[in-house]
């Protein structure tokens, strides 16, 4: 029986670790030194963006990345390898979308869209009061805030918005600042002359403001579906009724502000008159003589004056009444005036003719 034995030696894998944890790191990092273990000239890295033994973010921009440690062993020729996991985090944005410009008086929308980061927080060189007037701070974490300026801001003029990105794991915070300037706001006011009158009721409209007449613009809604662009004029209101009026004076840095006026038009009333008869003699001298004056609500008559047109100048307050005229033949202007109760009056006058009283002579035969 012949036999024969051969000795097989397995020598172990080298132990390699490619870095002691996953690395967390900001695009704008340079570079990032790469440390496997066993160091040696036969451990070898590799990998995107991986060149020797560094990681270049820049290059590799944000994502998730994977790089290789490989080592073989001088002295055994064995082979072990290990990976490390490089999380790239992109920077950090601010998008803002608020003007630069505010109205004096009037608060301040700051509008943003962060990215790459948690939140923001909203700060200011002046003395204002953030998301609420009087109980807000000098600092706001609303990605959507309010910014009242505070008095110092008012009297400069000019104030500095900055925002700051919170929570920004491994990148530094994105900063922008806003330089806002504040333009006066425009006073508003109304001075009407009448504002309460009888049907057509014209009426004197100025504008008053703060600011100089050719730096701001007159919008007037007049309550009656017109409009007017002028800063003094006459309006007729023809129609009885109640008519608010609204003044907008809007500089020309787009800050504006309002006022109102309510105007109150009364109707008037429509004069007129009946008589028994228009055309008598001196045998039938009295004259009965009605009223048919009308008026539209809410107007209701409540005075009532005749004249009869007689050489004594006689008149009624009756609502209806009757005059004997004297015996003296010829023509008589007859006048009634009405007037309501919101002191809106109208007249009509008619002539009423005497005649004398009809003779028929017949001869004797």
């Amino acid at each position: 029986d012949n036999s024969d034995s051969v000795s097989i030696f397995v020598r172990p894998l080298p132990t390699v670790t490619a870095n002691a944890s996953s690395i967390e790191i900001c695009e704008n990092v340079n570079s990032v030194n790469l440390i496997g273990t066993p160091v040696g000239s036969t451990g070898v890295w590799s990998g995107q963006s991986v060149t020797g033994t560094n990681f270049n973010p820049d290059d590799a921009g944000p994502g998730t990345f994977t790089a290789r440690y490989e080592y073989t062993n001088p002295s055994t020729g064995c082979v072990n390898w290990d990976t490390v996991n490089i999380m790239v985090q992109q920077m950090p944005e601010i998008s803002l979308s608020s003007a630069t410009e505010a109205c004096e008086g009037i608060p301040f929308p700051l509008q943003s869209t962060v990215s790459n980061a948690q939140g923001i927080i909203w700060t200011t060189s002046g003395d204002g009061r953030f998301d609420n007037e009087q109980t807000g701070g000098n600092s706001s974490s609303n990605v959507n805030s309010i910014y009242y300026p505070g008095a110092n801001d008012r009297a400069s003029g000019l104030f500095t918005i900055t925002g700051t990105t919170t929570g920004n794991r491994n990148c530094p915070a994105a900063i922008r600042n806003m330089d806002i300037v504040i333009y006066p706001t425009p006073s508003s006011a109304i001075v009407a002359d009448p504002v309460r009158g009888c049907e057509p009721l014209p009426v004197n409209f100025t504008a008053i403001t703060s600011l100089p007449s050719d730096s701001v613009s007159f919008i007037w809604n007049m309550g009656d579906g017109n409009t007017e662009n002028r800063e003094n004029f006459i309006y007729t209101y023809n129609n009885h009724g109640n008519y608010n009026v609204q003044l907008t004076v809007n500089s020309n840095h787009n800050c504006s502000t309002s006022a109102t006026q309510a105007n109150e038009v009364y109707p008037t009333p429509n004069a007129a008159m009946a008589a028994s008869s228009w055309k008598t003699t001196i045998v039938a001298p009295t004259i009965n003589f009605f009223d048919r004056s009308t008026v539209e609500n809410p107007g209701r008559i409540n005075f009532w004056e005749w004249t009869f047109g007689d050489p004594n100048n006689s008149s009624s307050n009756s609502q209806n009444t009757s005059f004997t005229y004297p015996t003296d033949t010829g023509n008589y202007l007859v006048s009634l005036l009405v007037r309501t109760v919101d002191g809106c009056e109208d007249t009509t006058n008619r002539w009423l003719k005497v005649d004398p009283d009809i003779t028929v002579f017949i001869p004797n035969a």
